[in-house]
């Protein structure tokens, strides 16, 4: 009975510490070309690739499906793309649905060269009077 209670006991703590850490880590789903990949935003996922094939005349769209941004409060959250040097394409992602972003791909490849490597960030701000400026790397993207 005893052993049955302890491994009661710790099957219901570890379910509740799993649940706590879900809930400090956000989870964004990126999608292009048929392929999609998850990014955390504790960094944990800055070695993940999102391999494009590029094509000018692409009529799909690059989407960040981001779940939690009701739940952020006084934060104002973007995403850009930076070269390998560090400096920002020139693109704007547009968000029709709360928590979902997206550039069309035709846009992407005209500012991108096959070949190189590019990385996704997120940028939040928050709107308070003294702003707190945090990028993370979501992933890198590949154009070949």
């Amino acid at each position: 009975m005893k052993i049955l209670f302890l491994t009661a006991t710790l099957f219901l703590s570890t379910i509740l510490f799993a649940q706590e850490t879900e809930s400090t880590v956000q989870v964004f789903q990126i999608s292009a070309q048929d392929n999609t990949l998850r990014a955390y935003s504790d960094g944990s996922s800055n070695k993940s690739v999102l391999v494009l094939k590029k094509n000018i005349n692409e009529q799909g769209k690059f989407v960040i499906i981001y779940s939690n941004t009701r739940v952020e409060k006084n934060i104002k959250r973007e995403y850009y793309i930076a070269d390998e040097n560090g400096k920002e394409l020139r693109l704007r992602f547009l968000t029709r649905v709360i928590g979902i972003s997206h550039i069309y791909l035709k846009d992407l490849f005209v500012q991108t060269n096959a070949g190189n490597t590019y990385s996704l960030f997120t940028r939040t701000t928050t709107t308070d009077n003294e702003p707190v400026i945090q990028n993370v790397l979501l992933c890198k993207i590949e154009v070949r």
